[in-house]
């Protein structure tokens, strides 16, 4: 399928020019600085992410993945920890025209550490991939070497994501017009296609997310009773916030730490440096007793919590308490 979508998205380039509407899908390298940022906390909690280049973080994971089968002090949460961190300084793939941008540096997909690539293989279920079709169509049926035969050279030496290849296209002199003639479309309005494909895709994405947070409300309700001792980490603290991730509930909530934390707060202390939050809580112990305990929060901390449902006032949503941490 990869190898499907990065030929045609080649053989697009090769027909329309890089002035041309070749729709592409491209991945931008994510901001250096989170990066660096997730890099530290990782390696403070010994776990080594080597973040120069997409293909060393997939090596990275995979010592972590074999850390974590051989037994230890790794888990499988911490695993999946890591991966969720590691998505939030990525930036989303978008669609774009390859004639609506300055370079060809910016079609390059960051993840799958390619020049190019597009959606090709699902014609059914994308409107994009449909585009995609009807101009390899219009590609194929061009005379090669008469007008729109490009000749793409790639030079993979010292390759690295922060120097993409170098990508050379030659052709006779195609004209803007003729392409637009043959294709049937004009870079504006491949470039406009893709801006509300990109729009539809994040809304979807969206939609599938409440989708499985109202299905998890039901399922409480249904059962009869909350979800006990769920398992999860953190993956997010701040001064008066922190974020949980359930991974066997596929489960990522940001929660206030005022709802979070059992009993009624007397005192936060953040540390930004370590990323880390201590709290003291004023709680009833089962003999009814009033005592001071004391939490203390960071990044890759497990706990566990339990999760109601709550259906008033509209949307419903999950109700995550503290139970105790790991």
């Amino acid at each position: 399928m990869l190898l499907a979508n990065f030929l045609v998205a080649q053989r697009l380039l090769q027909a329309y020019g890089k002035d041309g509407p070749a729709l592409l899908r491209n991945h931008p390298r994510p901001a250096p600085k989170p990066l660096e940022e997730l890099r530290k906390i990782c390696l403070e909690n010994n776990i080594q992410i080597n973040t120069s280049s997409a293909k060393t973080m997939q090596t990275s994971l995979e010592k972590l993945r074999n850390r974590v089968s051989s037994g230890g002090r790794f888990t499988q949460i911490d695993y999946d920890a890591v991966i969720g961190l590691l998505t939030r300084p990525m930036k989303q793939a978008q669609y774009m025209a390859a004639g609506g941008s300055e370079t060809s540096g910016a079609w390059r997909h960051f993840a799958l550490a390619i020049p190019y690539y597009t959606h090709f293989t699902s014609p059914i279920r994308r409107y994009a991939d449909v585009l995609v079709h009807r101009l390899l169509d219009n590609a194929l049926s061009m005379p090669r070497g008469k007008f729109f035969f490009f000749y793409i050279s790639i030079s993979f030496l010292h390759v690295n994501d922060t120097q993409p290849p170098t990508i050379t296209l030659t052709t006779p002199g195609t004209k803007p017009e003729i392409v637009t003639q043959k294709s049937g479309y004009a870079v504006d309005q491949i470039a406009e296609y893709c801006g509300r494909c990109n729009e539809k895709k994040e809304s979807a994405k969206e939609a599938s997310m409440r989708s499985d947070k109202v299905y998890l409300c039901v399922y409480i309700r249904e059962r009869g009773e909350p979800l006990d001792d769920q398992k999860g980490v953190i993956v997010g603290v701040g001064d008066k916030s922190l974020t949980v991730l359930f991974p066997d509930l596929g489960l990522e909530e940001r929660l206030m730490l005022s709802e979070f934390i059992p009993g009624v707060i007397q005192k936060t202390e953040f540390n930004e440096e370590k990323n880390e939050l201590e709290a003291i809580a004023e709680v009833v112990s089962e003999d009814k007793t009033k005592l001071l305990k004391k939490f203390k929060l960071g990044i890759f901390t497990h706990v566990s919590c339990v999760i109601h449902a709550r259906f008033k006032p509209p949307p419903c949503d999950v109700v995550v308490k503290l139970k105790e941490v790991l």
